[in-house]
């Protein structure tokens, strides 16, 4: 039987913007955000 991986993402989420921010340097990134789906 073959088991699914789990893949995770190693990041915090501070708080929610149109873009990614640093919040160290104030600089903003447009970003777009799609959702993949792994067909089998």
């Amino acid at each position: 039987m073959d088991k699914e991986a789990e893949l995770g993402l190693d990041f915090i989420i501070d708080k929610l913007t149109n873009s990614i921010e640093n919040v160290i340097t104030g600089d903003s990134f447009q970003t777009k955000i799609s959702i993949l789906k792994i067909l089998i």
